[in-house]
């Protein structure tokens, strides 16, 4: 019951504090002409490993 607890929370701090820099960070990255595909890229990467794990 601990375990899942600490794993609840840890995700929810997550959530609220650093997974929303990753897409400032993707939106840096990528000039305009590649914006589109470069976000579709690491959001396929982010969906993949996602469900493999």
């Amino acid at each position: 019951m601990v375990t899942l607890i600490a794993r609840c929370s840890f995700i929810l701090c997550y959530a609220f504090s650093w997974a929303p820099l990753t897409w400032i960070i993707v939106g840096e990255i990528f000039p305009l002409v590649h914006f589109e595909t470069g976000v579709s890229k690491v959001e396929d990467t982010f969906v993949f490993i996602k469900y493999k794990s």
